[in-house]
């Protein structure tokens, strides 16, 4: 039995939502292999255009490499993407408002999204991605609208992110709302900073942005609100959630797996009043350790009764008191039985082939101090304080973590052997040469310096949301809008274009055609080229192709390469248009040839104007 001396005086989907009132349970789900995965989550996303709420489907994809990963590692996560459905009611709103047109139409956008990953010193990290959304418009010789092929939407891929692991498994997926840094996204592209955690901005042209701030969940009160929900991961690590000192192995650091969970169920708070958490424990003493515990001489060859008990020290923030130490036994009725040769075997737990508990913590009484939620971690590093009568030990035991667990073996003749597993939430390596294991732990006496510990403040295990203590007002009601759902809306009449206030008359300036590109790629045997018409007056038209700045040899010829075909571009004063020109024979041969090539974009204006040229890269 450990009986803590004083415990009055020591100090991804991923997430389980509740109303107010309720716990958030983190973490709840179980672990899954580090692998490449796709994950569509249902965003409430706020429209800058009326202020109303409407769904949309957001995908992020990845993987996260470092399998085995300890406490301290760095782990990255790669093949990352974002994707979304925007809607489809979009290119018929731009076309009666007329900023697109019939035929092709290219529509810019930008998005700044933010990532969380569990359990990792960074926490969450965030980047911008631009692109262009493109569909096509059918009208009729009058111009009334027909139809609109589905937007089709293209960015770069995300970063790939690197992240500290501090002890948990990592699940990396759309980070909640509140998220992202102050972006431009304001007024005449003033700083704001967003709801969520997912901004997309769609540019029709110079004259109108429409901006959509998404968080995980969805809309309610027929749009003038949204409810927020857990974004599942769409790639995970394991990483040991403690380390264990013990006397097995020899002293270092036991290859066991410990920590505390969620509660099953929970009770609600409210500011000022008393309320109980029921946290639990769960630990692990997997095949491979139980073999090391064989050869230590700590299980005895037939049937071995496992008892003692463990000591858990539980941080809550927000609440008096700051910590709470529970003891909890080992469940009655689980025997390890070790034969002549061969896998141990377990019976009494949730598995065979190792010790396995999941047990409930006593309930821990808290008072919430204020009207934040109150959240709650497993202590870290020299949170338990010391313990008396520990079995098998003489004098006072000080641990180095925040679980402690004395555990026993008991034979058919009643012969006792002891382990103990000290778990800090952190790394735990190699420390000063020549320093012997000590029960004693962390204190005069004992094995003070016999170890390297870098403790990281694990994240909260659980989340309680806190009743003011003074009700807020009522909320002023808001009418419906017409029509608003989280369905298709029909445009024109929903949503109603917004007003716009002309500006002052722009300034003459005759127009200059400019490039744009910073780099090219060939993909599908194509290459995009941005173009754009400068100034306010005067429409710009000619050609454009991209050539190879060098001589080439192509079959029996040495010649500069024209890439790709000559198109034709038209651009209104003011504007962008990102054309895709197709690779020509010539092109094709070159680029088969090579990963990178030099070449020139060269954009012919209609006249006898010169030659707008840019130099860049092209890569395939």
């Amino acid at each position: 039995m450990v009986t803590p001396s004083n415990p009055a005086s020591r100090r991804r989907r991923l997430l389980v939502g509740g109303s107010l009132g309720s716990v958030l349970l983190v973490g709840a789900l179980p672990a899954g292999p580090a692998a490449a995965a796709s994950v569509i989550t249902r965003n409430a996303c706020e429209y800058s255009y009326d202020q109303y709420w409407r769904d949309l489907d957001i995908t992020l994809q990845g993987q996260l490499s470092t399998a085995g990963a300890r406490a301290g590692d760095t782990v990255t996560a790669t093949a990352q993407a974002f994707d979304v459905a925007l809607p489809g009611w979009l290119a018929e709103y731009g076309y009666r408002f007329g900023i697109l047109k019939a035929g092709d139409n290219d529509i810019d956008v930008s998005v700044w999204v933010a990532i969380r990953a569990t359990n990792t010193v960074e926490g969450t990290a965030w980047q911008r991605l631009d692109g262009t959304a493109t569909t096509t418009i059918t009208a009729l010789e009058d111009g009334t609208f027909v139809s609109a092929s589905p937007i089709t939407y293209a960015v770069a891929p995300l970063s790939p992110t690197t992240w500290t692991a501090k002890g948990g498994d990592i699940r990396i997926g759309q980070a909640p709302a509140g998220s992202l840094p102050s972006i431009p996204v304001g007024p005449n592209s003033s700083m704001r900073r967003p709801t969520g955690s997912v901004f997309i901005e769609a540019r029709f042209g110079e004259l109108l942005r429409l901006g959509f701030d998404c968080l995980p969940g969805g809309f309610v009160g027929a749009g003038a609100g949204y409810e927020e929900a857990p974004a599942a991961p769409y790639a995970t690590t394991t990483v040991p959630a403690t380390e264990c000192i013990s006397g097995v192995p020899a002293g270092g650091v036991a290859a066991t797996d410990v920590q505390v969970l969620a509660p099953a169920s929970v009770g609600s708070a409210a500011s000022g009043q008393l309320f109980s958490l029921t946290p639990q424990l769960r630990y692990r003493l997997p095949q491979a350790y139980l073999q090391e515990l064989r050869t230590a001489g700590r299980l005895r060859p037939g049937a071995n009764t496992l008892g003692g008990s463990f000591v858990v020290a539980v941080d809550g923030t927000g609440t008096a008191p700051a910590r709470r130490l529970a003891t909890v036994p080992v469940p009655a009725g689980i025997v390890v039985t070790v034969p002549a040769s061969g896998p141990i075997t377990v019976s009494g737990g949730d598995a065979t082939d190792a010790v396995s508990v999941t047990v409930p913590l006593p309930a821990l009484e808290w008072t919430a101090t204020g009207d934040a939620p109150a959240q709650f971690t497993a202590a870290a590093r020299s949170s338990i304080g010391d313990l008396t009568s520990v079995a098998g030990t003489s004098g006072t035991v000080t641990p180095y973590g925040g679980l402690y667990g004395r555990l026993s073996f008991t034979t058919a003749d009643g012969s006792t052997q002891h382990v103990s597993l000290d778990c800090v939430s952190g790394r735990v390596d190699a420390g000063t040469a020549g320093v012997a294991y000590a029960e004693a732990g962390d204190r005069p006496g004992g094995d003070q310096g016999r170890y390297a510990i870098r403790a990281f403040a694990p994240d909260a295990f659980a989340a309680t949301r806190v009743t003011p203590a003074t009700p807020p007002a009522p909320p002023v009601a808001v009418p419906d809008p017409v029509a608003p759902g989280g369905g298709t809306p029909a445009p024109p009449t929903v949503p109603a274009p917004p007003v716009v206030t002309p500006g002052p008359r722009p300034a003459v300036v005759p127009t200059k055609l400019r490039v744009l590109s910073v780099g090219l790629r060939s993909a599908q045997g194509k290459v995009p080229v941005s173009l754009q018409c400068a100034g306010t007056v005067g429409i710009c038209r000619g050609t454009v192709t991209v050539r190879s700045t060098a001589i080439l040899r192509v079959g029996r010829t040495r010649k500069q390469v024209t890439v790709t075909r000559a198109v034709s571009y038209r651009i209104d004063p003011g504007y962008t248009k990102l054309y895709k020109l197709v690779v020509g024979r010539d092109g094709a041969t070159v680029l088969r040839a090579r990963r990178k090539l030099a070449v020139q974009v060269v954009a012919r204006p209609a006249g006898k104007n010169a030659p707008v040229t840019r130099k860049l890269v092209l890569t395939r």
